[in-house]
């Protein structure tokens, strides 16, 4: 038995399409199918185990393995031979065989499909060592300083839940806002803005979050209300 992490060989999803495969199973029906593939089986089984090609098999072991009589074999065989598939000698009771580019049949157990939550844990603390690189201050604490100076005294408990992209457009914001100090400067800023708070929209922390939009606030842009700025706000938000 093989063992080991490479234990299985590749099955091409439309092999029931290859010229060689329907050739075959004109000719031995759909137990052509199973023959050519139960034969790679039994000589990747072999060569997973160390052993190199040729292989060696017993009349009997192949009849059972393939589920055929001598006769089916034989033709079975030859026949794959003559289409350069395989390569055989018979001597006595015994076959000689060798599977033309067996090696690349082999798969690689190893290369698994990830793990959903481990790799969602993976993409967090990647998110997570990003922060760090460009910011002394945590998402949590900024979300925390939105919530106490920001949302709790102007709008409805119901805004306090962050966006899903927040934590990605903080870590761009955190290019220009670095510090904690940094963070509150640019609230104070959205809160001396009559424009700003005097609005109908609800200054949530995914507009804060924006980059363009935190950019314009320290730039100066929303200190005035006039016709012009109402103008170029309605473009921004869409």
């Amino acid at each position: 038995m093989a063992s080991g992490e490479k234990n299985y060989f590749r099955h091409v999803v439309n092999a029931r399409n290859d010229d060689f495969i329907i050739s075959l199973m004109e000719k031995f029906s759909f137990q052509g199918y199973f023959m050519w593939f139960a034969l790679i089986e039994c000589c990747a089984e072999l060569m997973l185990d160390g052993q190199d090609q040729p292989y060696t098999f017993h009349k009997s072991f192949l009849m059972k393995s393939l589920r055929c009589n001598q006769d089916k074999l034989d033709k079975c065989l030859a026949y794959a031979q003559d289409k350069c598939r395989i390569s055989y000698t018979k001597a006595e009771d015994k076959y000689n065989l060798e599977i033309v580019n067996l090696p690349k049949f082999v798969g690689n157990f190893s290369k698994k499909t990830p793990n959903k939550r481990k790799e969602k844990e993976r993409k967090e603390k990647e998110i997570k060592e990003k922060e760090k690189q460009v910011s002394s201050v945590s998402f949590d604490a900024v979300n925390d300083l939105y919530t106490r100076k920001i949302a709790k005294p102007h709008y409805k408990p119901s805004f306090l839940t962050p966006n899903s992209v927040d934590v990605k457009n903080f870590i761009l914001c955190g290019e220009f806002i670095k510090t904690e100090s940094d963070w509150e400067n640019y609230f104070n800023l959205v809160l001396s803005s009559s424009f700003l708070m005097g609005r109908k929209f609800t200054l949530n922390l995914t507009r804060l979050l924006d980059p363009v939009f935190a950019s314009n606030v320290l730039n100066g842009k929303y200190t005035s209300s006039s016709d012009v700025l109402e103008d170029a706000l309605e473009k921004e938000l869409g």
